[in-house]
């Protein structure tokens, strides 16, 4: 299955950017992201692929969601080649570890 790959920038706040990012540390296996300046460039599972990003199935249900894009960041699929490259090479660290 090819992963999809997406890149997360343009975050209204700082916070809500950490709050994020924490977020993705603790799912490792489910998502591999890079931070790059003030953008997150992600890779995972297209079944892994909401538009809005949820704490839990209960914050699904009450639409409480970590981010919605759209809302709290902007998001681009088309990556660039230093993207793509900044991907490969965290894999490549991932799976060496």
């Amino acid at each position: 299955m090819r992963l999809h790959q997406t890149k997360l920038d343009r975050f209204t706040t700082y916070a809500k950017f950490q709050e994020f990012i924490s977020h993705l540390e603790t799912i490792p296996t489910t998502a591999n992201f890079v931070v790059s300046g003030g953008a997150i460039i992600l890779e995972f599972e297209p079944v892994n692929a909401p538009l809005v990003y949820y704490y839990t199935d209960i914050d699904n249900v009450a639409n409480k969601p970590i981010i919605a894009v759209g809302r709290d960041c902007e998001v681009t699929t088309k990556l660039t080649d230093w993207d793509q490259d900044q991907l490969e090479l965290k894999r490549i660290l991932s799976w060496g570890v």
